[in-house]
């Protein structure tokens, strides 16, 4: 029996269990989490385990045995323990066989199928073994889609929701809901191929260790699947996709049809159909062509079960195709289905894309792809070879073709420059038809017209339903079109070079690919050493044979490639030759020019060295030249050389022992230069006569020059030739003489309006320049001097410093410059001016300014403070007072100019120069009186009008007056308006008493003439005029002196009617002497027409036409006298003011300055028209009825002039019209036709 010991507290397997000293170990073994180290030990007196010792490594499975009291382990399993479903591993610590015991022993998840790819439909599973007495056996099982679905499936068989068991036998399994040729191709393809089963074994005699017996599980199944499937991804113009299909099915068929589905109703079904033991296939003409039939083919690989090798070949027009799913399906030879299935993974991916790679690009055997610094000749064949293949495929294409061309640049490169000029060359080939099965290599002659980098391009183009992607950066290589040309050597070609022992040989070539050293030889022939050797003859001549090999060393810079090498020529004599020859090519291979050997690539002649003589010097008798600074110097040299006067290099004057002092002639540039800056160049020249070469120099000591430790006298002439130098000297040839002597030295100030000399009344302007003029000649010689000189100033303004300093420029002599006044205003003290050397070592002259002012600022015009007005008609005495801000002063005249203008009319300008009146603070002040008067006509000016004044001068500085406006016509200083108060003459009510129609009667005439508003205090004339028969005689012209306000004055005359036709005038201002409000009423004018009737008349009229205003009355007496008839008139009369217009709306505003006074009203007479009536009745004699005047009418009546009117009224005058009225007449009034109407 077994009984229960103490749990280990781990569950373990594998372990190795041995006896160590009555105690049982267990080391090793496998968990949950895998192989184990640790070893554990179980002592039965105690039923105690415990931890011992670990092993080394982790290890399950494995072998052990004891030896001498120790235990070894042998081998095992290091890794997780592999389970498979036929094994059982203990979830307990422990087992007790109890009487009772059921356990199950379950399979892993079982693919039906013979592969994966593909369907299986589950029909039959089978039990086998036995079972003892108190022992049984059962069976369940389940399927899904997927092995990962298998544990959420109940297990079969089942009754209702509960699982039971299969016996011991076989069992068929349940078909779906739907069968045979009604099962449709998706729930073919929706079938169950995974499945999972495992065996109930049970006993209840468990402590005799009575178990079942299980001896097998088997199943059955039908099948069709894709045995081979080379791959799911289709490419245009690809290789036959090649399916192997095999089919073990239950039920008899007839055809097997691969469907390849691309959606949207676009499928190719593609037929297999045995014909007398041979396979065809075929396919309708459906929505979609992916396979070829006709090149296509179906064999069979073995006949039990059917496997189908399917050999497909891609039909080239497949376009707008992504992916398309595939199944296979097994149809009866009455079409009906009978089974279906399909890959793993149905998908098929089709694409577009063929890669076209790039396998080599050569020209003239070299690999153009080796390194960009490959360099190839022109005129070579260039090939490019490609290939085509799938992307992540080994295969290519099987058909199609396309189109390539090759684009070549070249960066073409000027041969022989350090900084190569490039232009660029471009060509390309033609396109080439190309197979992409089997691709022919490209071709193209390189071009002969270019040298220089080249960039090879190769471009792709294909009609055919695929893209192709080709990776081309461009290969680059050096295209080298010229062979390589000398450029230069040193020594120059042909040269007479002196002797040298270890001459350093420098060969420049124009060569745009570059050079191999190992590719080039250079051979030097030297005459004293060569000539004769290696069997030569010695003949001066150079051979081949005779040439000696020496080494070089190479360097480029951009096109430019030189070879340095060493040549000992110290052998030969004077005049004897030398010889280089080049031997070889360039990396194209182009060889370097062949040249004869007696000529070489470079040749010279061996030179010994002789140094130059100096001749002559002149002067060098004695002869002593004065150093005035500017004043040039003279000397004349003559040289000669051993070896040729081309050896000459330089010619030197040195003096005062100073190496640095003096100048120098480059022969070679024929140029002078300056040792130093203490001299300057004048004149240089030289000439060459019979091997002799005379050099011209003149040279100008500067200010820089100063005797310091200057040898007095001491000149040095230097000659080189490119042999050496030679020396002689000369001792007093000079002397220094620097003084200056400065006359008629004059300052002035000539900018801006004040102009003259400098004195201390002077006033300076900020921003103008004093002018310094003199005569400047050396004190030793005379001569006017020539040169720089410094001027410098100096002085305070205030605590603003004056100085500065300029260098002028002296010519013949002539010192004129300009020197900027202070930049602060205010008094300009300790001021002077001196003259200095250029270097400012020496000061040669001064000049001391007497203290004097400087302006800083222009003249402002100061804005009036307020608006002023004037009256227009009062514009005789305008003053105009001018404050001008000025901080130095002013003393000249102002001009001021003002000008009336009005919206339509201006009156001329005026100007007014007027000298200043004072000075208050910092305004200088100047008054201004203008007298408009005889200017213009107030009267002609439009309502809206004004005086605009501005003004122009300069102050004291001769700086022109601003202000805060430009003081012009069209933006003036100020501006006044003119107001339209002012005098006004007007004619009062004009009467002619006498009769007007009969020829030669007496008419008197009476005029009031009022002034209304204001005083006139000028005379002014009055006059009445008689026009008859085209002639105008004068009755009566008066002056009168003058008005007061308001006051009137009656002019009267008389006159004999005229015959016929005749007009009447009364003329107020006949002269236009006063400007006036209104010069409309100043005329009144009667026209009348005599008739040789007897009627007498009192016709009164105001300004203009006249009309009769009195009754008409028969003289019944004659013979009074003119003085009791101008007696009967009325006098002088005040009258009602007559209100007088006062210009457009508005005109009365006061637009600028104070009130003005109003005009002073003088009492006035009172003109008694009807006394003045009735006194001239009273002279009337008695009349007779003429006339019945008009009975009373009722208002509105008209009557058609004064003479119907009723009698018994009188006359009323007013502004509003003429009225008449009278007790029981009513009241009426005058029209302008003459007619009257009764309005009361």
């Amino acid at each position: 029996t077994w009984s229960n010991h103490t749990d280990l507290g781990v569950a373990i397997t594998g372990a190795g269990p041995t006896v160590i000293h009555d105690e049982i170990v267990l080391f090793g073994g496998a968990s949950s989490t895998g192989a184990q180290r640790r070893t554990y030990g179980w002592l039965p007196d105690t039923d105690e385990w415990r931890n011992m010792g670990n092993l080394l490594i982790a290890v399950h499975s494995m072998a052990w045995t004891q030896y001498n009291n120790a235990t070894y382990v042998i081998g095992g399993d290091a890794g997780n323990p592999s389970w498979n479903w036929l094994q059982l591993r203990s979830t307990s610590n422990r087992y007790v066989s109890p009487a009772e015991h059921t356990g199950t022993l379950t399979s892993p998840p079982i693919d039906l199928r013979s592969v994966a790819h593909g369907d299986a439909m589950f029909r039959w599973i089978r039990l086998d073994g036995s079972t003892p007495a108190g022992t049984s056996l059962g069976l369940q099982y389940r399927t899904a889609p997927d092995a990962l679905l298998l544990n959420g499936i109940d297990w079969q068989p089942m009754i209702g929701n509960f699982s039971y068991n299969h016996p011991i036998g076989n069992h068929s399994i349940p078909e779906p809901s739907v069968s045979g040729s009604e099962r449709s191709v998706e729930e073919f393809l929706d079938l169950h191929p995974w499945m999972q089963c495992r065996v109930v074994l049970s006993t209840t005699k468990g402590e005799a260790w009575t178990l079942p017996d299980l001896d097998a599980v088997a199943w059955g199944m039908e099948e069709t699947v894709f045995t081979a499937l080379d791959r799911t991804s289709l490419q245009s113009y690809g290789q036959p996709l090649n399916v192997t299909t095999l089919v073990d099915v239950n039920t008899e068929w007839d055809s097997a049809e691969l469907v390849l589905d691309a959606g949207f109703g676009r499928t190719q079904r593609i037929v297999a159909e045995e014909n007398g033991g041979t396979w065809t296939l075929t396919s309708p003409m459906d929505a979609l062509r992916v396979v070829n039939t006709a090149n296509s083919s179906v064999h069979l690989v073995q006949q039990t079960p059917p496997e189908l090798a399917w050999n497909l070949h891609l039909d080239q027009g497949v376009v707008n195709l992504n992916q398309m799913d595939m199944h296979l399906e097994i149809k009866a030879d009455d079409g009906s289905l009978v089974f279906a299935a399909a890959p793993d993974n149905p998908t098929l991916t089709w694409t577009d894309d063929i890669e076209v790679t790039l396998d080599a690009i050569t020209a003239d055997g070299r690999d153009l792809m080796a390194t960009s610094s490959v360099v190839v000749a022109a005129d070579r064949v260039l090939t490019v070879d490609l290939s085509a293949s799938f992307p992540s495929r080994n295969d290519g294409p099987a058909d199609g073709a396309f189109q390539a061309r090759m684009h070549l640049s070249v960066e073409d490169l000027a041969a022989g420059q350090l900084v190569p000029a490039s232009t660029w060359f471009n060509m390309s080939t033609a396109w080439t038809d190309l197979s992409l099965a089997s691709l022919a290599p490209l071709t193209m002659v390189l071009p002969s017209d270019a040298s220089g980098p080249a960039d090879l391009r190769i471009e792709l183009r294909t009609e055919a339903n695929a893209t192709l992607l080709f990776e081309n950066d461009g290969t680059a290589f050096v295209l080298d079109a010229q062979a390589p040309s000398l450029l230069g050597s040193s020594p120059n070609q042909a040269a007479y070079a002196n002797q040298n022992a270890a001459r350093n040989v420098i060969l420049s070539f124009a060569e745009v690919g570059g050079f191999d050293p190992a590719d080039v030889d250079f051979r030097v022939w030297v005459e004293a050493r060569d000539d004769g050797q290696n069997g030569g003859q010695i003949d001066g001549l150079a051979s081949l044979g005779e040439y000696v090999q020496v080494p070089a060393t190479w360097s480029n810079t951009g096109t430019v490639w030189t070879a340095n090498f060493t040549v000992d020529d110290s052998a030969n004599d004077d005049h004897q030759a030398v010889r280089v020859l080049v031997l070889g090519s360039d990396l194209a291979g182009l060889p370097v020019a062949n040249v004869a050997a007696e000529s070489g690539h470079l040749n010279w002649t061996t030179r010994i060295p002789r140094t130059v003589d100096v001749l002559s010097i002149n002067p060098s008798d004695g002869t002593l030249q004065h150093l005035e600074p500017g004043r040039p110097l003279q000397w004349q040299v003559s040289l000669t050389d051993g070896n040729g006067l081309e050896d000459v290099q330089e010619l030197r004057i040195e003096l005062g022992g100073d190496v640095n002092l003096g100048v120098r002639w480059d022969v070679i540039s024929e140029q002078c230069q300056n040792l130093d800056g203490r001299t300057a160049v004048v004149a240089c020249a030289a000439s060459v006569s019979n091997d002799v070469m005379t050099v011209d120099l003149a040279f100008a000591p500067e200010w820089a020059l100063v005797p310091g430790s200057l040898i007095e006298g001491a000149v040095r002439i230097v000659a080189k030739d490119i042999d050496g130098t030679n020396a002689t000297e000369l001792a007093g040839a000079w002397t220094f003489a620097r003084e200056l002597t400065f006359d008629g030295v004059n300052l002035s100030d000539l900018e801006g309006a004040t102009q003259g000399p400098i004195d201390a009344d002077s006033v300076l302007a900020v921003g103008e320049h004093l002018n310094l003029s003199a005569t400047v000649n050396h004190s030793t010689s005379g001569v006017p001097y020539e040169g720089g000189l410094r001027i410098r100033w100096f002085g305070n303004v205030g605590a603003v410093r004056w100085d500065g300093g300029s260098t002028v420029l002296i010519q013949d002599g002539v010192l004129d410059t300009g020197i900027p006044a202070p930049t602060a205003g205010g008094r300009l003290m300790l001021a002077r001016i001196e003259v200095w050397d250029p270097q400012d070592t020496v000061m040669l002259h001064q000049i001391v300014l007497s203290p004097m002012d400087v302006d800083a600022t222009p003249p402002f015009l100061v804005a009036k403070s307020a608006e002023a007005s004037w009256s227009r008609y009062h514009l005789d005495e305008v003053t105009v007072g001018v404050n001008v801000e000025e901080d130095t002063g002013w003393n000249g005249p102002i001009n001021v100019t003002c000008q009336v203008t009005s919206t339509e009319r201006s009156w001329p300008e005026v100007t007014q120069s007027v000298p200043p009146t004072g000075i208050f603070e910092d305004l200088t002040l100047f008054t201004a009186v203008f007298n408009f008067s005889n200017v213009g006509d107030p009267a002609d000016l439009d309502p809206q009008a004004s005086l605009s004044c501005w003004a122009n001068g300069r102050d004291d500085a001769g700086r022109p007056l601003v202000g805060a406006s430009d003081l012009t016509a069209s933006d003036p200083w100020f501006v006044a308006t003119l107001t339209d108060e002012g005098p006004d003459l007007e004619l009062g009510d004009v009467t002619l008493n006498g009769d007007v129609d009969s020829e030669g009667a007496n008419v008197l005439v009476a005029a009031p003439v009022i002034a209304r508003s204001e005083a006139i205090d000028r005379p002014f004339v009055v006059e009445i005029t008689l026009e008859s028969d085209g002639e105008e005689a004068v009755v009566v012209r008066r002056e009168i002196s003058g008005l007061g306000a308001d006051e009137s004055e009656l002019i009267r005359g008389n006159f004999n009617v005229p015959k016929g036709e005749w007009t009447l005038r009364v003329t107020v201002d006949a002269n236009d002497e006063v400007s006036e409000l209104d010069e409309d009423d100043n005329l009144w004018t009667y026209r009348g027409q005599n008739a040789g009737g007897g009627m007498g008349a009192a016709v009164v009229g105001g300004g203009g036409l006249a009309v009769l205003a009195l009754a008409v009355v028969l003289l019944r007496r004659r013979g009074h006298t003119e003085d009791d008839l101008e007696a009967a008139l009325p006098g002088p009369s005040g009258g009602p003011s007559k209100p007088k217009p006062k210009g457009p709306p508005g005109a009365d505003r006061r637009v600028a300055g104070g009130p003005r006074a109003p005009p002073t009203k003088p009492a006035s007479a009172t003109v008694d028209l009807a006394n003045a009536e009735a006194a001239l009745a009273a002279l009337t004699p008695v009349t007779e009825h003429v006339h019945e005047p008009a009975s009373l009418l009722d208002a509105g009546a008209v009557v058609g002039d004064h003479t119907e009117l009723p009698g018994g009224g009188d006359y009323e005058y007013t502004t509003e019209g003429t009225y008449y009225e009278g007790e029981g007449t009513g009241r009426w009034k005058l029209r302008d036709d003459g007619a009257f109407e009764r309005i009361a």
